[in-house]
């Protein structure tokens, strides 16, 4: 069993998906007033080519920086959205709207 899923049992939910709308619930609820942008241009469009499924490499081609600098991105983004991995961030993203395809240069 995953930490996820564990957490998810110990708090009462019934899986995965559930923790993770949990999550998506609070989150919105904490930022709900936000008028500022969550993310920066560049972690919006790191964000965006992720959601795309774009490797780290190929999403450093395109915005002309480093395959370690996307991994750097995407972990903030990870930490911002309260969220355990890339994908999960992904998930969580593309839920809340905070990319599209004007977010990419």
């Amino acid at each position: 069993m995953n930490s996820l899923a564990l957490l998810s049992v110990i708090l009462g939910g019934s899986g995965e998906e559930d923790l993770e709308k949990r999550i998506s619930s609070n989150w919105r609820k904490h930022h709900a007033d936000t008028e500022k942008p969550i993310f920066t241009p560049r972690k919006s469009e790191v964000l965006y080519w992720a959601s795309m499924g774009k490797t780290y490499g190929e999403i450093a081609a395109i915005a002309s920086i480093s395959p370690s600098t996307v991994k750097f991105h995407m972990r903030n983004i990870v930490v911002k959205l309260g969220v355990s991995n890339a994908r999960q961030a992904i998930r969580l993203g593309v839920e809340l709207g905070l990319m599209t395809p004007s977010a990419a240069r």
